[in-house]
């Protein structure tokens, strides 16, 4: 199994050299984004901790010559991110247990497309760096610059301040996602036959969802959701009638209206595991739906 990176080890030396070079005076640019984080599993990368934790299982598993592995929790640290497992083990006496272990893998800074990695350093910025280079928990400020362009506006994301995310998963399946500082904190999944039901718990008035074969089809307080054949979001009815479509709309009041638009600002962001992720699209869909756009999920035509 390939070896895992050493966290930040690339870095010091880069920043030393790059602190005897002479910058040039940078104009300020309106584009600005956020950098984020991307997690290693087996060499593959991810925004979702889970998969890389599924990943780097995985090989751990082939390599060690385990069977029956399943993971059990993933969480993410200031360097990336801890699993738990289990593996089946053989009795000599004849039947089977389970241990449990430990994984762990790092994690990158990344940008969004037209945008390189920077890194703050006595002030200085220090950069371009390529996508997953900058190591996270070095200690130092990373952000975001547009690519060819001058640019002294930048979004910079403080050391440590990756999400911190933590999950639980019951026979492969997520039962628990826990988001510090977000709102709703905690997503609870109680899987059945057909789907499952999703709600989140915070300080403010939870939500709950109701997902089927990867597409949401009720959320909050009585808001039904239907999808057209390329799979966009098309309709929502919520009491008394009310519809809201891309072809008409009848909601005198406004209040489908307003129980969309407060139903969506409690909806997730950001990856995510399923089915929490399918929430995290829907968002995004209620957002074109409401602004006439076309879904960002259909299928293409």
């Amino acid at each position: 199994m390939a070896s895992l990176r050493k966290a930040g080890a690339r870095i010091p030396a880069r920043l030393a050299a790059a602190f005897c070079l002479v910058f040039p005076l940078l104009s300020f640019a309106a584009e600005t984004a956020a950098p984020f984080a991307e997690y290693d599993g087996d060499d593959r990368w991810s925004t979702i901790p889970a998969q890389a934790a599924q990943w780097q299982m995985a090989a751990h598993c082939a390599w060690e010559r385990y069977v029956g592995c399943e993971l059990g929790s993933v969480q993410t640290t200031t360097t990336g991110y801890a699993y738990r497992f289990v593996h089946a083990v053989s009795r000599p006496g004849g039947g089977v247990v389970l241990e449990e272990l430990d994984g762990h893998g790092n994690g990158a800074w990344s940008c969004p497309a037209g945008f390189a990695v920077y890194s703050e350093f006595m002030g200085v910025d220090v950069g371009p760096y390529p996508n997953r280079m900058m190591d996270l928990g070095t200690g130092f400020p990373t952000k975001c610059k547009p690519i060819g362009a001058k640019a002294a506006d930048a979004v910079a994301a403080e050391a440590g301040s990756a999400p911190e995310v933590s999950e639980d998963f019951e026979q492969g399946r997520l039962v628990e996602r826990h988001v510090g500082g977000g709102d709703p904190a905690t997503w609870s999944v109680a899987w059945d036959a057909t789907g499952a039901d999703v709600s989140g718990r915070g300080e403010r008035e939870g939500i709950q969802a109701r997902i089927e074969q990867g597409r949401a089809v009720s959320l909050g307080k009585g808001l039904r959701l239907d999808y057209d054949a390329e799979g966009a979001l098309d309709t929502v009815r919520g009491n008394g009638g009310t519809v809201f479509s891309r072809a008409w709309v009848n909601d005198p009041e406004g209040r489908l209206v307003a129980a969309l638009r407060d139903a969506r600002h409690r909806l997730p962001t950001g990856p995510a595991s399923a089915p929490v992720d399918t929430l995290v699209r829907l968002g995004e869909s209620i957002d074109a739906l409401l602004d006439g756009r076309r879904d960002p999920h259909a299928r293409p035509r």
